[in-house]
């Protein structure tokens, strides 16, 4: 069983976030924030930690993925190593991929985080490692290793830049892979004019709209939605229960494929 737990259901969760600019400490901050409160991680399992640490708590796990790779990492990867050390345990992790921290590409990128099924990667490039909060690149696998744990020895080659910063790919992994009791997927149009028509739905329906980065996020109480830049497709969360599908707005019924709530 994972130490996520899989029905949400043992508190409330309260709208929390609010509009960040380009501080990495910031969006860190707010991303905490969320986590913390959506993701109910099972107290009564000791191998998980109860809580996720507040920013810039870096300690051993941090330097020791410095001394391992030979450099000194920008905060916002330190934020990344941290979080996930905090969340990740044998019998689960906070969202579905597998945490990175290696080199490929003769040691040009950082890999910072690895699909479960291995072929695909998202990584830093070292140039870029100045930054505070650097871009990250997608990769596919062109060789693989032995180990299919670590994937030390596995190797990638860049794709192109997926996210321009690593909390931006971080709020991508959560908007992916959120876990929730009922997941509706709702279209939404690429022409600008109907575009802003749903947004305006969107922020009609929900109690609070807030914007990190380029992502769009929408929550109420146990309710949540983010829209990804250029995403046809936005995926709207209901933490604790199914709705009826007279609960749910006429935006909503018409614009999904889901028959459950479809009109």
């Amino acid at each position: 069983m994972s130490d996520i737990d899989p029905d949400l259901s043992l508190h409330d969760y309260q709208p929390c976030l609010r509009d960040v600019g380009e501080d990495w400490r910031d969006r860190w901050v707010v991303l905490r924030e969320f986590i913390r409160n959506w993701f109910w991680i099972r107290q009564e399992n000791r191998s998980l930690r109860r809580e996720i640490d507040a920013v810039e708590t870096w300690g051993a796990p941090v330097a020791s993925v410095e001394k391992r790779i030979g450099v000194a990492l920008p905060p916002s990867l330190k934020e990344w190593v941290s979080l996930f050390e905090q969340t990740n345990s044998e019998h689960g992790n906070l969202m579905r991929d597998d945490y990175a921290m290696l080199w490929s590409e003769n040691s040009q990128t950082l890999v910072i985080r690895v699909i479960c099924e291995g072929n695909v990667a998202w990584g830093v490039k070292r140039a870029d490692l100045h930054l505070p909060d650097p871009p990250v690149q997608e990769m596919d696998v062109c060789v693989y290793g032995d180990d299919d744990v670590t994937w030390r020895g596995n190797q990638w080659e860049s794709k192109g830049m997926i996210r321009p910063t690593v909390t931006a790919f971080l709020i991508k992994q959560i908007l992916d892979y959120l876990p929730s009791k009922t997941r509706v997927d709702v279209s939404v149009p690429e022409e600008p004019a109907r575009r802003e028509e749903r947004l305006a739905q969107m922020s009609q329906y929900f109690d609070r709209v807030s914007t990190i980065g380029n992502d769009q996020l929408f929550e109420s109480t146990n309710m949540f939605a983010g829209l990804q830049p250029g995403s046809r497709v936005c995926s709207v969360h209901f933490r604790k229960r199914r709705p009826q599908i007279e609960e749910l707005p006429d935006w909503i019924r018409q614009n999904t494929r889901d028959s459950r709530y479809r009109i």
